[in-house]
């Protein structure tokens, strides 16, 4: 198989991924400062004000293909809360000549990790290019990323009997196949690990390819404590510790943000 040229954005542990490729000749990789989209606590709307520039994309893609290499994949971290994937899209409509690929991948830092941990499987395995962009797409419809917040813009206001509620509200749930929006309002701090663990065993019916991966905001206790605390209701999960995020994810979930990301890995004859 030709070299990979993969493009990251910055939402992830650079060194991590780094790690996981460091043997792997064939793959060359480049990661981009991205922004955050910023919220606004006050309101619910978290649109795009702009499109920031797309160049750093542009000049990565060209320095990739002047170097010969011609399969070249841009991951992008959720366009939820980035700007990444509309940057690389404007970049690949400006380089109209080259083939580029782009994949949104839903999540960020840990969810990321993990399908570059998938993409080394597959290299290892010299299936083709085209094999490992159609198997990638499935692993990011499979995955999950939950998030434990109590970030206030996503205060419940719908209604005079939430607002009520609302002094006793210890967190919000928020999953990326709700497009990062509330799941659940949780109003016990002891019930969070619960709620938690539920969702994991109600993930694909709960089997024993799914893999965990916990982190944290800027307290890394959390993930740690979090670990311990699955850990403690099943002993058989097969949990990895991320550790913190990075400051952009925090921008925008929160500082004391903390939860899971769920992978399924299963291959299929494509």
């Amino acid at each position: 198989m030709s070299k990979i040229g993969i493009i990251l954005d910055s939402i992830l542990d650079k060194q991590k991924i780094e790690n996981i490729f460091k043997d792997a000749s064939d793959v060359s990789l480049s990661f981009i400062e991205t922004e955050v989209i910023k919220t606004d606590l006050n309101i619910s709307d978290m649109g795009i004000q702009k499109l920031a520039n797309p160049k750093d994309y542009i000049d990565e893609i060209k320095a990739f293909h002047d170097s010969g290499i011609y399969n070249i994949l841009i991951i992008t971290s959720s366009k939820k809360m980035t700007r990444s994937y509309e940057n690389a899209l404007l970049a690949k409509d400006i380089l109209k000549d080259i083939k580029v690929d782009i994949v949104d991948a839903h999540t960020f830092g840990p969810g990321i990790y993990y399908l570059s941990m998938c993409i080394k499987i597959w290299i290892s395995k010299n299936y083709s290019y085209q094999k490992i962009k159609e198997l990638l797409k499935v692993q990011v419809d499979k995955g999950m990323t939950i998030v434990v917040t109590s970030n206030p813009r996503y205060k419940e206001t719908r209604t005079w009997f939430q607002n009520l509620l609302s002094p006793w509200v210890v967190g919000y749930l928020v999953v990326s196949s709700n497009n990062y929006e509330v799941k659940q309002v949780m109003y016990k701090q002891k019930n969070i690990i619960d709620i938690l663990y539920q969702q994991i065993l109600g993930f694909k019916g709960f089997k024993d390819k799914i893999n965990i991966f916990v982190y944290s905001g800027k307290f890394g206790a959390k993930a740690k404590l979090l670990q311990h605390e699955l850990y403690t209701k099943n002993k058989d999960l097969n949990i990895t510790l991320y550790g913190e995020v990075s400051s952009q994810v925090t921008t925008y979930f929160g500082d004391d943000m903390y939860g899971v990301y769920l992978g399924y890995y299963e291959e299929m004859d494509l």
